[in-house]
């Protein structure tokens, strides 16, 4: 029976997350992430250059999957001219930015590991600089919104950063 790459990097991935949130992030060596999907440590490289190709490759995964959430709650947000229903809808897409389940809670913890690795790892940097640009649009565009339609003013410093790990 042939293997599904892209399953097996998804598996590979998910070992990668329950090794950050149970153990650090500098804990997700290649040898812990193999045991923990139980796999072979060639099979873990056979999807994957080394350790560096797949922490890139995990953080990807991780904003990927918090962007295909959000990209669900965009169209019935634009759908609706109901101003309950879109005020709903806008509460309901920031919730996904926080640690409101325990998969959110896990989420975070992994995206924090991962952010303050970014901090002394330059590989990690073009994707926590990414995901930091779109919680920044995300919020300006939702506090734009408001404005236009006179709810209440939106002042936003739009040059300061959104989280306090932001790394400027």
């Amino acid at each position: 029976m042939a293997i599904d790459p892209e399953a097996r990097r998804d598996e590979v991935v998910d070992a990668v997350f329950r090794v950050v949130r149970r153990a650090g992030f500098e804990q997700a060596s290649l040898r812990n992430v193999a045991e923990e999907a139980g796999l072979a440590i060639g099979s873990v490289r056979h999807y994957f250059d080394g350790h560096t190709d797949l922490m890139v490759f995990a953080m990807r995964a991780s904003l990927d999957r918090v962007s295909a959430r959000l990209t669900e709650r965009v169209g019935p947000l634009l759908a609706t001219q109901d101003e309950d229903e879109r005020a709903e809808g806008v509460e309901l897409m920031l919730s996904e930015l926080l640690p409101l389940d325990e998969r959110r809670r896990d989420e975070a913890t992994v995206w924090l590991a991962f952010a303050t690795a970014a901090r002394t790892r330059p590989e990690l940097r073009p994707l926590a600089r990414e995901s930091y640009d779109g919680m920044r649009t995300l919020v300006r565009r939702i506090m734009d919104g408001i404005a236009r339609r006179g709810e209440r003013a939106a002042p936003l410093d739009s040059h300061g950063p959104v989280c306090p790990y932001a790394l400027d």
